[in-house]
């Protein structure tokens, strides 16, 4: 598996300027790349219950999302798209690796996806995109960051959210 994400995940990483036109080459290339990678992604993690968690992490997240997906989202400007990316990733995630995680803190090798989730959290706020706050906020709940999910709730008075935990 290894060898085969070394060989077969490769996502260009291009100028801002390059990919603002969402129908130039770059970006539809970079796209593509992005969404075999989330399929690599998930075939990874479809070997849950099979391998070793600590060896299907590396892999997964390291090798695969930390390396590549990350660097994709952390350049897509908040809104639908980079929500729809986001909601995609996780949704691939094994619910048994949070099962017996710490309240408050997400897997380590999640920490700057949820830092990210964060950030973006207080942009869509700035566009009065409260749809895909919530969104965004169901999934730090999902991950465990309940620190940051609190955080959100509390200073934009999402109270509707607190239940969701």
């Amino acid at each position: 598996m290894k060898k085969s994400i070394e060989d077969d995940v490769f996502i260009p990483l291009y100028s801002k300027s390059l990919l603002e036109d969402r129908s130039s080459r770059h970006s539809q290339f970079q796209e593509r790349q992005f969404w075999s990678a989330v399929k690599m992604f998930r075939n990874v993690l479809s070997w849950d219950g099979f391998l070793e968690e600590e060896t299907l992490q590396d892999l997964a997240l390291d090798k695969v999302f930390n390396r590549y997906l990350l660097l994709v989202l952390l350049n897509t400007q908040p809104g639908t798209e980079m929500v729809t990316k986001c909601k995609r990733v996780v949704e691939c995630l094994p619910e048994s690796w949070f099962r017996s995680q710490e309240s408050g803190s997400p897997l380590q090798r999640l920490a700057n996806f949820s830092k990210h989730l964060l950030q973006c959290i207080h942009t869509l706020y700035k566009l009065n995109d409260r749809e895909n706050m919530k969104i965004l906020v169901h999934l730090l709940l999902k991950i465990k960051a309940m620190d940051y999910a609190e955080e959100v709730i509390n200073r934009y008075n999402m109270e509707e959210l607190k239940g969701a935990k």
